[in-house]
């Protein structure tokens, strides 16, 4: 969820500072997978505790390599980088899903 909600946000913002046209492209494949994560995660967590808070602990205790894939991915300029972690980070819930996961 980290990764990929720093991702999508990550090109939502070079789309709309730098008029990133490679970001431009992939939002406009319509996928957001960060939203629909949290909306896992609030069924997950019952809504009663904070989830945010519970992926904070989990990204706190993961592993280096982790955090600093997602560190990697804030330090991110271009839409030519992040086309990269999109292709690993969106690749198998696109393929994976197929038509269903079609926005």
């Amino acid at each position: 969820y980290v990764a990929t909600n720093t991702m999508e946000k990550k090109m939502i913002a070079l789309k709309g500072e730098n008029g990133d046209e490679i970001c431009d492209k992939l939002l406009s494949l319509g996928y957001r997978f960060g939203p629909q994560y949290e909306k896992d995660l609030q069924v997950l967590y019952s809504d009663s505790v904070d989830w945010k808070l519970a992926v904070e602990k989990v990204v706190a205790a993961s592993t280096d390599g982790a955090r600093a894939y997602i560190k990697q991915i804030e330090s991110m300029t271009t839409g030519d980088e992040l086309a990269g972690a999109a292709f690993c980070l969106w690749g198998a819930l696109i393929i994976g899903g197929g038509a269903a996961a079609k926005p």
